[in-house]
């Protein structure tokens, strides 16, 4: 494949990745400009895809972790967080602390209440500080259930 395909790939994933903010596409589109790389320096197509999976593959388990942790997303999809409802995948137990997966990213949650609420319960976010989300319960999804 030619590398300014692989090129315009990349630019779209990186524009892509922008907007969803998971830091896989952006993973995806490392590998991609490798591939660009490979294929400018005249290596078959099958090194060249081969190239992108391992990239891709290495950037995802190695370089996303860091992204997430240091806080690389912008402070502006962060923000608009609050309000959102989430599904709690870790209980908050007595400990007051639980999880959830926002676009693929898993943020640690506390209970504003200090209630212990149930895994699967849907949270409504509230408050952000770090990379802390504090959380209480839906209680739309409560009336509507009850």
């Amino acid at each position: 494949m030619p590398w300014f395909v692989y090129i315009v790939m990349a630019t779209l994933l990186f524009i892509m990745d922008r907007r969803i903010h998971g830091y896989y596409l952006i993973s995806v589109g490392v590998g991609t400009v490798l591939s660009a790389l490979a294929s400018l320096l005249g290596f078959s197509l099958s090194l060249q895809l081969v190239t992108l999976i391992v990239v891709a593959a290495v950037s995802i388990v190695f370089i996303r972790p860091v992204l997430v942790k240091t806080g690389k997303a912008s402070s502006g999809y962060v923000r608009s967080l609050i309000g959102r409802t989430a599904e709690l995948i870790d209980p908050i137990d007595r400990t007051g602390f639980g999880h959830v997966r926002i676009d693929g990213v898993r943020w640690s949650v506390v209970s504003l209440t200090g209630e212990e609420i149930e895994r699967g319960e849907p949270v409504i976010i509230r408050e952000i500080s770090g990379a802390t989300l504090y959380v209480e319960k839906n209680s739309e999804y409560q009336n509507a259930e009850g």
